[in-house]
């Protein structure tokens, strides 16, 4: 019998996988942005992941992310797949630029954005981290706070 895995996703990385047992995370989506892309296929899904890697600082180079980005993307039919976005609203009303990006990249080439996980705060709990964890079937957004701790598991279907 196969015998199920979990591969990390390390910020600025991407990983792609059909295989049904395995399993894709990525942790520390802070000022970075994660995308799960789903796709359709003939008895199973097509699924990545990508931690796109991002500062905040407002003199950051987005060349090397975006072009990771369509790297990725390219791997993905986008009438066969959906998108979920995940990451964390600057303070201040200040925008995450690379959000931003993404989501337009996505708009632009046709990928349906199926969710979008922007929230800051859960009951007055300001949101620090996020974490995805993409399954055969589903995927896990966790939210925690500064100190680590876990406030929250958000759970999408993706069939």
């Amino acid at each position: 019998m196969a015998e199920k895995t979990q591969e990390v996703v390390n910020p600025g990385e991407y990983l792609i996988t059909r295989n049904p047992l395995n399993s894709l995370y990525t942790k520390g989506i802070d000022s970075c942005v994660g995308l799960a892309l789903i796709e359709k296929q003939k008895d199973s899904l097509k699924r990545g992941l990508i931690h796109s890697l991002y500062d905040g600082l407002a003199n950051f180079d987005f060349s090397n992310t975006t072009n990771q980005l369509q790297k990725f993307l390219n791997e993905f039919d986008p009438k066969k797949s959906k998108a979920i976005l995940c990451y964390n609203p600057f303070e201040a009303g200040d925008t995450n630029r690379l959000a931003e990006i993404l989501r337009n990249k996505l708009i632009s080439t046709n990928f349906p954005i199926f969710y979008i996980c922007n929230r800051s705060n859960i009951n007055q709990v300001p949101i620090y981290l996020k974490e995805m964890y993409l399954h055969s079937e589903k995927l896990y957004i966790s939210h925690r706070t500064r100190d680590n701790s876990q406030l929250n598991f958000i759970t999408l279907s993706l069939t």
